[in-house]
Formats: C-alpha cells, sequence, structure tokens
C-alpha cells in the first residue's frame, strides 16, 4: 500500500491546492463510464451520494436509473456542477445513516483512506452499501504524487475493507461493502 503523504511532509492546504490544482486540469475528463455506472446501478439503488464527483458525470448516470444522488467534490469548481464543495475525509452530521449507498472513484486521492472509507460507512444507512471503484493499475501507483496519492493491491484493499467487503473485477476493480 503506497501512501504520498506519509512520505512527505503532510499538511491540509498543501492537500488542498494539489486536489483543486488536479481537479481543475482534469475537469472534462470521465473515468468511470456510463456502462460502469449502469453495471454499479445493478448492485445499488436508492437514495445515494458520490464523492469526488469533479464535473458531476457520476451523479447524472445514477439518476437516470432512478436513484436520487447528491455529489461532492473538494474543488471550487463543485458548484459549477451542481455539486457541494466538500472534503470527503470530513464529516456533515446531517449526512449520517441517510444514504442507501455512497459511490467513490476517488479513493486514489485520499491522504489517509481508512478515514474516508469510515466517513463514507458512517454515511450508510443499515444495510446500505458502499462502492470503490478503483482502476486497473491501482495496485501500480507506487510512485504517487500529491494529486493521486494512494494506491493499493487487491489485497491490500480487501484487508483494509475488512470482513464486510466482497471484490467484483468487472473491467475495473469494484468493491461493494456492507454496513
Amino acid at each position: 500500500m503506497y501512501q504520498y503523504w506519509n512520505e512527505h511532509n503532510y499538511s491540509q492546504a498543501e492537500y488542498l491546492k494539489a486536489q483543486v490544482s488536479l481537479n481543475k486540469r482534469k475537469i472534462n475528463w470521465k473515468w468511470v463510464t456510463a456502462a460502469d455506472i449502469k453495471y454499479i446501478s445493478g448492485l445499488v439503488h436508492g437514495r445515494g451520494i458520490c464523492h469526488g464527483a469533479r464535473n458531476g458525470f457520476e451523479v447524472n448516470e445514477f439518476r437516470k436509473y432512478g436513484n436520487s444522488v447528491i455529489g461532492t467534490d473538494i474543488s471550487d469548481t463543485a458548484k459549477k456542477y451542481g455539486l457541494i464543495e466538500w472534503d470527503f475525509h470530513h464529516q456533515k452530521k446531517i449526512w449520517i445513516g441517510q444514504f442507501d449507498f455512497v459511490y467513490t472513484n476517488s479513493l486514489d486521492h485520499s491522504h489517509t483512506p481508512r478515514w474516508a472509507i469510515r466517513r463514507f460507512m458512517e454515511q450508510l444507512k443499515p444495510g446500505g452499501k458502499c462502492v470503490i471503484h478503483t482502476p486497473d493499475n491501482f495496485a501500480n501507483l507506487q510512485h504517487g504524487n500529491p494529486g493521486d496519492c494512494f494506491g493499493a493491491t487487491v489485497e491490500e484493499m480487501m484487508d483494509m475493507l475488512g470482513h464486510c467487503a466482497f471484490h467484483i473485477f468487472a473491467k475495473k476493480h469494484i468493491y461493494v461493502v456492507t454496513k
């Protein structure tokens, strides 16, 4: 498992600056596909929250399948795309226990992934599902950088997620954690 900010001097201000800069450079990128969200929508339904939603693509795709979804992003561009400007490492009390599912494909941007996952799990209703979607090369993110600062193998992810997770490999890695 690789965490850039564990090997470099970390400050919240530096992390925020790196994430906002990366977001703005990638603002029109869509890593996740419509087919990915269609597949995941077969696993989850209801009220959801998408963390690290950059330009809102995932939020809009989930809505096509009858889900009521809000999205967050750390960048000041969030509002432009109908998202809430928010660092997913922090918790909003009004979100605790409110969602049927939490989705992110941004765990590679986490400075403390275990902490972020705890926040996601707190947001779930009983029986809710947390979906963590990672790229095929997630285990190869051993070099890291201030923006893409976390990487792990399937085994490391499963260990980190604990006994309540199952792993699905379908084009990209999808981890589903149940509450």
